[in-house]
């Protein structure tokens, strides 16, 4: 992300003083107001730890650990002890260097076996990424709407013991993902259900308002941030959430079904987040790209010692570049360093 510049010289308790802030989320106090962003970074064992631990010892409040599954599938799920093992040990990491960790509760809203009919045309290029979009997103729509109430209501529950699962890992905080399943329900263009699950806002808002109400009687003392999704029609952005206007429904349901905190996409230019914080439209701010060209930005910051921060310049060669060659998240700082 590309940052302004720094003002020199000067103390950060003067000129950032709101992002340095202590805040209290769910009974949870955090150091500061940087969070870092759930993050798909490509990376497997040592590597991911150390990036992990390196973002944590920078000096942010808190990191969250994007996309646990709920369910028992896959190589990290919660109930596997390989998994349950994988998540102790980072927020074993993370706590050693006074930084919080969260764990990114979601449900995919991918059916797989329907997508395998388009495997032959991604294979052969006959079927482009741009194709591919819309084509899972009929498969989205298809799965919401058609999906038997009785299995909605318990996939929303198992976020209950996905939660007290994490917890015993050491997670200090859950966040509902409101995109993928809870998304889809969530929106007038997937969900065409006409039962409880479907039809005005407030039915489409249920399974959400159950996957937190299912953590909160679960893990009664973890604060619970919800992922909160906003499309837009004018111009079309989006297709998985809710519009602006159903806010007013969709808010204070999850809040009553126990979310403590909502987490939307903002920005993470400093002076912007600086004046967001203060003027009070946000209380904490999360990024992703930033605290990975440069970690240490946060403690940078606190020490007066802006004018060292390595800013990203959003030129997307190592990070998005490196997922996209399966090589995983970098930066090109990092590929800098490596020549010297």
């Amino acid at each position: 992300t590309c940052w302004k510049s720094w003002p020199a010289g000067r103390g950060a308790a003067a000129v950032y003083e709101a992002i340095f802030r202590p805040i209290e989320l769910g009974g949870l106090t955090l150091r500061n107001r940087i969070i870092f962003a759930p993050t798909s970074m490509g990376l497997r064992g040592e590597a991911y730890e150390r990036r992990l631990r390196g973002i944590a010892a920078g000096g942010c409040a808190m990191i969250v650990i994007g996309d646990v599954p709920i369910g028992r599938g896959g190589p990290f799920s919660l109930y596997s002890k390989k998994g349950a093992a994988h998540y102790k040990r980072l927020c074993e990491l993370v706590h050693a260097e006074g930084c919080l960790i969260c764990a990114q509760l979601h449900q995919s809203d991918s059916d797989f076996k329907a997508m395998l009919r388009y495997l032959p045309g991604i294979l052969s290029g006959r079927i482009s990424k741009e194709q591919l979009r819309p084509l899972l997103n009929r498969q989205a729509e298809k799965l919401v709407t058609g999906m038997p109430a009785e299995q909605a209501g318990a996939i929303a529950a198992s976020f209950g013991r996905a939660a007290q699962l994490a917890q015993q890992a050491g997670f200090d905080m859950i966040q509902v993902h409101g995109d993928r399943m809870c998304g889809s329900f969530s929106s007038a263009l997937f969900n065409h259900r006409t039962d409880a699950y479907g039809g005005s806002a407030a039915g489409r808002a249920r399974f959400a308002a159950e996957a937190v109400a299912a953590v909160r009687r679960a893990a009664p003392g973890m604060p619970i941030d919800y992922k909160l999704a906003v499309r837009q029609e004018v111009p079309h952005y989006g297709n998985a959430g809710v519009l602006l206007e159903e806010l007013p429904v969709f808010v204070p349901l999850l809040e009553r079904a126990g979310a403590t905190s909502f987490h939307v996409t903002l920005a993470d230019h400093a002076d912007f987040v600086e004046g967001q914080l203060a003027s009070g439209r946000i209380d904490c701010a999360a990024m992703s790209r930033q605290l990975i060209a440069d970690p240490a930005w946060p403690e940078k910051v606190r020490r007066g010692e802006a004018g060292t921060i390595r800013r990203c310049v959003r030129c997307n060669i190592a990070c998005l570049g490196g997922m996209q060659r399966h090589e995983g998240v970098h930066c090109i700082y990092d590929r800098k360093e490596a020549l010297k």
